[in-house]
C-alpha cells in the first residue's frame, strides 16, 4: 500500500514531534521524569473525580459502598502513573527511553496536559462561583 505525499508529511510531522519529545525527556534527570508522571496522574485524578462522583451518586449510590468512587479514581490515576513510569522513567535494564521515540509518549503528554487544562478550568470555574456568592 503506497502513501500519498500528504500522508507521508503527516507521518513525518508526528515522527518529528515524537523524536523531539523523546529527546527532551531523555535528558531530564530521573527525579524530574518521576515527578512528571506523578503530576500527570494527580492531575488526571483531579480532573475525573467530579464526574466519577456524579455518576456514582446519580446511578449507584449505596451508603455501604461510599468508598467505590475513590477506588475507581485511584485505579485510573494509578494506571496513568504506571503508563508514565513505563514511558518516561523506564524499568531496570530498559534503555528504551533513550533509544526509541514512541507515539505513545505523545498521547501520554496529550492526556496529561489535557488533564492539567481541565483542572485549571475547574479551578477558575470554582473561583468564579465563590466570587458570585461573596456578595
Amino acid at each position: 500500500m503506497t502513501m500519498t505525499n500528504t500522508e507521508r508529511q503527516t507521518q513525518t510531522r508526528w515522527q518529528w514531534l515524537a523524536v523531539r519529545l523523546q529527546n527532551w525527556v531523555a535528558f531530564l534527570p530521573r527525579i524530574v521524569r518521576i515527578l512528571i508522571a506523578a503530576g500527570f496522574a494527580i492531575a488526571l485524578l483531579m480532573a475525573i473525580f467530579p464526574r466519577i462522583d456524579e455518576i456514582y451518586i446519580l446511578y449507584f449510590f449505596d451508603p455501604t459502598t461510599v468508598i467505590v468512587p475513590s477506588l475507581v479514581g485511584v485505579a485510573i490515576a494509578g494506571a496513568m502513573y504506571i503508563w508514565g513510569w513505563y514511558l518516561l522513567v523506564g524499568t531496570t535494564g530498559n534503555e528504551q527511553i533513550k533509544q526509541t521515540a514512541s507515539p505513545m509518549l505523545i498521547w501520554y503528554f496529550f492526556v496529561g496536559l489535557a488533564a492539567v487544562f481541565v483542572d485549571i478550568v475547574l479551578i477558575l470555574h470554582g473561583l468564579s462561583l465563590t466570587d458570585t456568592f461573596a456578595g
